[in-house]
């Protein structure tokens, strides 16, 4: 539960691992997998970031009506030295992001809460990433919303209902330091190759990001068929092609 404030910790990662981490426990209960969700658990405290936070008086919206409220960092005042996390600076002084948590509706059952958000910044993702930094940037924007489900059934209602907050206001941390274009809201051209061939395409590309999130937009396309996670898992395989 405290936690919850540092939720872009290494840029998402912390949550990450330990997500993936519960997730293999629900499966079985092993002394590695138990080592796992301690070390994902250390890393996300080792790495604890808090992002500028502010008491938002508007009203909050679903995640693709909210998007389009987020302001997006002029390229002037970015910051990059190299990681994702040194991006995130540069929100400290650009005071139009912290009333950035309260824009979305969290009011809404978190399962539906969680397919919104993943969708929103799936679109984001398709919008925005175009290189190999981009997509990789855009991918945690994903993934870190979507571990969230393998965390819920072992939440209090209350700490579900921050973390959710916080994971909102992650995201669009990356979308408000790396983005451009405002994600598309017109229906997505799937790619022509099907759920199994995406999977195998990620398993011979090799490389961690596609495989990750491949599998992440096909679960989240299980619970809500949207056919920007196919395309999003295709445009992925395509960047991050390993030579």
């Amino acid at each position: 539960e405290r936690l919850a404030p540092g939720f872009c910790a290494s840029a998402m990662h912390g949550i990450i691992r330990a997500g993936h981490a519960v997730r293999s426990l629900s499966e079985s209960d092993t002394p590695a997998r138990i080592r796992e969700l301690a070390d994902g658990l250390g890393y996300w405290a080792a790495a604890y970031q808090t992002l500028p936070t502010a008491q938002n008086i508007a009203r909050s919206l679903p995640a693709q009506a909210a998007i389009t409220k987020v302001p997006i960092v002029p390229l002037a005042q970015r910051k990059f030295s190299g990681t994702i996390v040194s991006s995130l600076e540069a929100l400290e002084g650009f005071s139009d992001f912290a009333p950035v948590i309260g824009l979305l509706d969290g009011t809404r059952d978190p399962t539906q809460t969680i397919s919104d958000m993943s969708e929103t910044f799936t679109r984001v993702y398709l919008a925005n990433a175009h290189d190999v930094l981009s997509t990789i940037v855009f991918i945690h924007s994903v993934t870190g919303v979507v571990t969230l489900r393998s965390l819920l059934p072992y939440l209090p209602e209350a700490t579900t209902h921050d973390l959710l907050r916080y994971a909102w206001q992650g995201s669009c941390a990356l979308y408000s330091t790396f983005g451009q274009s405002a994600p598309r809201v017109e229906e997505i051209e799937p790619p022509r190759e099907s759920r199994d061939t995406l999977i195998d395409m990620a398993v011979a590309n090799g490389d961690e990001h596609v495989i990750k999130f491949t599998e992440a937009c096909l679960r989240e396309y299980e619970l809500n068929p949207s056919p920007a996670y196919l395309a999003a898992a295709h445009h992925a395989h395509r960047i991050l092609l390993v030579n």
